[in-house]
């Protein structure tokens, strides 16, 4: 698996970069999956989580999406259509960040009638200082989210567990081989700046040594005397 966050430069490390870049995009962005039914289907509360929890499930789960690609997390409600899909689901996979509004506001309601309902969560143990939920953006802890997804899969349908734990080993050697291969190529920038319109990258920036600068601030588009200082910059 590779992830891409922009195009490779020509010269030497391209390919590589490009491969870098195409892994880290696989984790970052994820397509969004089918509306989960009745029965062996599990539901993900935002479009970046589909990925990882595909990688173990495989074919063998649905797997559903709450919040559509492209959605505004601050602004978006949950239709009808989803109030039946978490009725439906067998397992939840949440960012479980307090800043992440889109769960803040509507997880309680959604689950309310399901308290039972068992749950995966990828921002366990993130720095919440800053308020980013985006820890998707970090290798590392998607590989640590990974182990929790594995061991609530196996506990929901223990006779997959075996191939839930064959996936999971195969999906962090991939992970393993990328933050490898983003320490060796980002060492050289270290301390550098990268300027970013929503600021989302903040865990993948500390992890790497690398300062992210937003554009957007306070879900914001920047007003023309901040962009001309951002331009300057």
């Amino acid at each position: 698996m590779r992830i891409h966050g922009g195009a490779s430069r020509s010269g030497a490390g391209g390919p590589s970069r490009a491969r870098a870049a195409g892994l880290l995009l696989l984790l970052a962005l994820a397509c969004a999956a089918p509306e989960a039914q009745q029965g062996d289907s599990i539901l993900v509360t935002v479009p970046p989580l589909v990925h990882p929890v595909k990688r173990l499930v495989g074919d063998e789960l649905r797997v559903g999406v709450l919040l559509p690609p492209g959605a505004n997390p601050t602004t978006h409600a949950p239709s009808v259509a989803d109030r039946r899909a978490v009725a439906a689901a067998d397992l939840l996979v949440v960012v479980d960040h307090p800043n992440f509004p889109f769960e803040r506001v509507w997880l309680g309601p959604l689950t309310a009638e399901r308290p039972d309902l068992p749950r995966a969560g990828a921002g366990r143990g993130a720095d919440e200082a800053d308020g980013d939920p985006h820890v998707w953006t970090d290798p590392i802890r998607m590989r640590e989210f990974v182990a929790r997804l594995e061991a609530a899969l196996s506990a929901r349908w223990p006779e997959r567990a075996d191939g839930f734990r064959a996936n999971r080993a195969r999906f962090e050697a991939e992970i393993d081989a990328l933050d490898a291969e983003l320490a060796t190529l980002l060492e050289p920038v270290s301390g550098r700046s990268f300027f970013v319109f929503h600021p989302a990258w903040g865990h993948f920036a500390r992890r790497y040594g690398l300062v992210q600068v937003a554009l957007e601030r306070d879900h914001k588009e920047p007003g023309p005397h901040a962009l001309a200082q951002t331009l300057e910059r």
